[in-house]
């Protein structure tokens, strides 16, 4: 090998090790921030159920329970909840929004009342 050979062979190997290493690293950070995504979405999801929860257990109490122009608000942990009930006669919709921080997730539910409290189904709603 001539003198300086050496010393390219070396820089050409640095330089792909460090892309190699930045690549790794930005991959890393991306995992990560995805997964803190895709939690806050589940905890804005368990906010709005709490809230239906809450709603549900309103209208066990009093069938004829409503909600204020505007919807409640339920406070769970960091998040809240804004609850929608509307309907007459027994049968009920009701809808609540979990939120924390940016992250909104919304679940309905259609109830009756004939005596007893029935919920005739439970949803996600899909922005």
């Amino acid at each position: 090998m001539k003198r300086g050979q050496t010393l390219v062979i070396l820089l050409v190997f640095m330089m792909v090790a460090i892309t190699v290493i930045t690549a790794s690293v930005l991959l890393a950070i991306s995992a990560s921030q995805s997964s803190g995504r895709t939690v806050f979405t589940w905890q804005a999801y368990d906010i709005a159920e709490s809230g239906l929860n809450d709603a549900l257990m309103n209208l066990l109490r009093n069938p004829n329970y409503t909600t204020p122009p505007g919807g409640s608000t339920l406070t769970v942990g960091d998040g809240i909840a804004t609850i929608m009930i509307t309907g007459a006669g027994g049968n009920n919709v009701i809808v609540s929004s979990g939120q924390i921080g940016s992250y909104v997730r919304v679940v309905r539910a259609q109830t009756s009342y004939n005596g007893s409290l029935v919920v005739t189904s439970w949803r996600e709603l899909y922005p």
